[in-house]
């Protein structure tokens, strides 16, 4: 996801816009542990897939050297 300079001033400017300039620290703060659950999140959603996923490649593997 590449975001540009440009792109960042427009979201600034709206925030300001919209949410009181004492408010945006707050706001930003919490975006960030919000960002920072999501990350989290996925990476645990791809850890627990490649768990479940690895067995199957490794059983798949067995079978293909059986019938060399």
């Amino acid at each position: 996801m590449n975001i540009n300079l440009s792109e960042i001033i427009l979201i600034l400017v709206i925030a300001v816009i919209v949410v009181k300039p004492e408010q945006l620290p707050d706001i930003a703060k919490t975006l960030g542990h919000f960002a920072k659950y999501i990350k989290q999140a996925i990476a645990k959603i791809k850890s627990e897939m490649n768990e479940f996923i690895d067995p199957i490649g490794d059983s798949n593997d067995r079978k293909t050297r059986k019938e060399l």
